[in-house]
């Protein structure tokens, strides 16, 4: 192939372009080596997502800027899935030896679920991860996971002049939670609006006396941007 630098960058799947602009301004543009490097693409005619490994040198115009991407693409899908399915049936394992561990060891239940959330957040990638349990009238679920030491709990307590107490939702119908209960795959929450009405649901909690449930509902937008969230699995 020879495509011109900007051509080539937007072709680049959305979820490798970050990592391959810093990467060919960061590593091939600073030490003008070869492009040697894997990542995702869209194909033009169908819109398909394809794993590629591409091989090649920039040629630089007379200013030292480069001008062209020369070289060779390979098409690497269908090793790249399996790799990627191999690597999370490992993952998968390992987290379920895990657990096995622990409770072959007589952890406790705090011990196993602290175990599981971390493993979780590093498959995942995310900033946290959360569990609940049913509540004994069954109607609640009751969070078992909080790190009263976390930096951003002791800002979001500033914000809301008080303890966050213990976290018991109700599973009203039509509610978040309601939703992911009866979910048969779980929930993804990217927009706005549902991440507000996620945090709003923990203010119905009856730990929280209904005299604050109110100002603390209006500070939601201050605490969902303390804690920056973009996205919620469930």
């Amino acid at each position: 192939y020879s495509h011109s630098v900007e051509n080539w960058v937007a072709v680049v799947h959305p979820d490798s372009q970050k990592k391959m602009s810093d990467y060919c301004t960061n590593e091939v543009l600073g030490k003008h080596i070869r492009f040697d490097k894997e990542y995702k693409i869209v194909r033009k005619n169908d819109g398909a997502e394809r794993w590629v490994h591409g091989l090649g040198e920039l040629e630089f115009n007379a200013q030292n800027q480069p001008v062209k991407m020369r070289g060779t693409i390979q098409d690497i899908t269908e090793r790249k899935l399996t790799e990627i399915e191999i690597k999370e049936r490992t993952d998968d394992m390992g987290l379920i030896n895990s657990l096995n561990e622990a409770i072959s060891r007589g952890e406790n239940l705090d011990s196993i679920i602290k175990l599981f959330a971390e493993r979780l957040v590093q498959a995942f990638g995310s900033y946290a991860t959360t569990f609940y349990l049913p509540g004994p009238d069954g109607n609640t679920l009751v969070m078992q996971n909080i790190d009263p030491t976390h930096a951003t709990v002791k800002h979001i307590e500033r914000l809301i002049g008080r303890s966050i107490p213990q976290i018991e939702v109700p599973i009203r119908e039509g509610s978040y939670f309601h939703r992911v209960l009866l979910s048969e795959h779980g929930l993804l929450a990217t927009d706005a609006e549902t991440i507000h009405n996620w945090l709003e649901g923990f203010t119905e909690t009856g730990h929280l006396p209904k005299a604050v449930r109110g100002p603390i509902r209006k500070l939601i937008p201050q605490v969902n941007k303390l804690m920056n969230i973009r996205s919620i699995i469930s």
